[in-house]
């Protein structure tokens, strides 16, 4: 019979992926040594123009699948030169 010390079990395992991850995502914080708290490194090394186009990054890869009212104006616009084409195509054919 084999000695059961130091077997490893599908339980102890870690995901090596995982745990890279957690190591790059602590690397990018800092600890506030007077609060305890962690934030971003980059948040007080950066100026705010860089912050600004950070922060615009950000917004527009959530929300730039959106459409903008403009945009939703111009495909009206496209639609009704459509419709005036097809229009005077039908007077013409008469």
């Amino acid at each position: 019979m084999l000695p059961t010390v130091g077997l490893i079990k599908p339980t102890d395992k870690i995901a090596l992926g995982s745990y890279i991850e957690d190591i790059e995502e602590m690397h990018k914080k800092t600890i506030d040594p007077v609060t305890g708290r962690l934030f971003m490194k980059y948040s007080l090394q950066d100026d705010l123009k860089k912050k600004l186009e950070r922060e615009k990054e950000r917004f527009e890869s959530r929300f730039g699948h959106i459409e903008t009212n403009e945009e939703l104006a111009e495909q009206e616009e496209q639609v009704q030169n459509v419709y005036k084409l097809i229009r005077e195509m039908q007077i013409d054919n008469d």
